[in-house]
């Protein structure tokens, strides 16, 4: 059960060792000597970035047309294509799958508020997950990480590194409150003051950085202004999704800045948000009722603002890639993609329910991974594999992914779990003694093992 060494080389990797060996004359030959590469160096780093909603229907034409510069580089440089999600297309699961390789019923991030409780429903936190995320595991094996806006990490959770939750976001929590927990807005809450950053003082950094100017001046808010959209679009809703991407970027560059993390982890949902009510610009009228419909102008404004959205992602993934080395790994990946879908008692164009929806979007490159390839047949649980085998770390046997195909690892090294303490947060919500039951079932199953063990 333990991390197999022998296996955590490729194959590629020991082709490589051998030839140079042969050309520093320090072997001539395998038994003369030249052993196994020594594992990777720990200077590599990783960057993830969510885009929550991304399409490749709109990113395709726009790549093709010269407007997404960096995901283009990125595509040229390693690997592109679509990701397979799971249903239900629920942001929180997916977005948790991703994180931790596995499947909802194992994670335990089912919706966006618990189940039951009709008259009181409570948006799900960080301690309702069962396993350890990427942070988690990074953070276990020696490696600092830095988390920005991940759904679902409020109450903050104790790494090396730096967590800013979703919680921290101006408007995400009092929003999810109405919308998914059906409060009313007098009832709403406003965001928690403790235990939405880790450090503590982050919070003071996080309202500073609010304050500052944004990243891309040139690039306007399309919902700010004379421009005419449809009154049922929740105009100053979309106008805040769109300036807290570029927040959450800035905080990101701050968090890289200060610590320079060996994983950072980003999640901006702009897209997912805007595409709910201006997806209708791509559909065709008829697929609405009257109530939604666009005039010519609403139709055209709207159709730039959200095409807007996505070139605005394009530049702040820039702005973060750009702090990363070509030998580094940067991943961006998108939850599920969209469709025609009325919802919210009439009020939105687009959705996620069927198989129309079902691929999001991956783009990869870094070392080991070569130029120009299709991503092929990777699902939304194969992320945290994919990137804990790019590091030679093992995958747990308990996930529901594997490393995606563009790495070329048939065979990566495993450990049982990696769910072997507990996750300790800033403030626990969970009733007392349940960390600790859970302990007592994995020594029962027979999980837990001396740190020596896993390292």
């Amino acid at each position: 059960m333990g991390f197999d060494r022998r296996r955590s080389v490729t194959r590629r990797g020991r082709v490589r060792w051998l030839l140079v060996c042969a050309l520093l004359g320090t072997c001539v030959a395998i038994s003369t000597g030249c052993t196994q590469p020594p594992a990777e160096p720990q200077s590599r780093r990783a960057l993830l970035i969510g885009i929550d909603g991304a399409s490749l229907r709109v990113i395709d034409p726009l790549i093709r047309q010269g407007r997404l510069p960096s995901l283009a580089a990125i595509a040229q440089a390693g690997a592109s294509g679509p990701l397979r999600s799971h249903y239900p297309l629920l942001s929180p699961r997916v977005w948790t799958s991703i994180a931790t390789g596995k499947e909802p019923k194992k994670h335990g991030i089912l919706n966006w508020v618990r189940p039951g409780g009709k008259e009181t429903r409570e948006l799900m936190q960080s301690s309702d997950r069962k396993v350890h995320a990427l942070w988690n595991i990074a953070s276990t094996h020696g490696r600092t990480v830095g988390t920005v806006n991940w759904l679902n990490t409020y109450p903050t959770e104790i790494v090396d590194g730096i967590v800013v939750s979703d919680a921290a976001i101006p408007g995400e929590v009092r929003n999810r409150e109405m919308f998914f927990a059906r409060k009313d807005a007098a009832v709403a809450a406003d965001a928690p003051k403790e235990g939405t950053t880790f450090p503590a003082e982050w919070h003071e950094r996080v309202t500073k950085i609010r304050k500052e100017p944004r990243l891309f001046a040139d690039l306007p808010n399309p919902f700010e202004g004379d421009v005419d959209f449809p009154k049922w679009a929740f105009r100053g809703l979309l106008s805040t999704a769109f300036a807290n991407d570029d927040l959450i970027a800035r905080l990101a560059l701050a968090v890289e800045e200060e610590i320079k993390p060996d994983l950072l982890m980003v999640l901006m949902p702009g897209i997912d948000k805007i595409s709910h009510f201006l997806w209708g610009t791509l559909e065709p009228a008829d697929s609405y009722p009257d109530t939604l419909q666009f005039t010519r102008a609403q139709r055209e404004t709207s159709r730039q603002a959200l095409l807007a959205t996505y070139i605005q992602a394009d530049r702040l993934i820039g702005a973060l890639v750009a702090r990363f080395g070509p030998e580094d790994l940067v991943m961006v990946v998108s939850d599920h993609g969209f469709e025609a879908r009325v919802l919210a008692k009439g009020q939105t164009t687009g959705g996620h329910d069927t198989a129309k929806a079902l691929y999001g979007v991956m783009f990869a490159r870094g070392t080991g991974i070569a130029p120009g390839q299709l991503v092929r047949g990777v699902s939304v649980n194969d992320v945290t594999p994919t990137i804990l085998a790019w590091w030679n770390m093992p995958v747990g046997e308990d996930m529901d992914g594997t490393p995606a195909n563009f790495l070329g690892i048939d065979d990566p090294a495993t450990i049982a779990t990696h769910d072997t303490s507990p996750v300790k947060r800033v403030a626990i919500d969970l009733p007392a003694g349940a960390e600790d039951a859970k302990l007592d079932q994995l020594r029962a199953l027979g999980y837990l093992q001396e740190e020596h063990e896993i390292e």
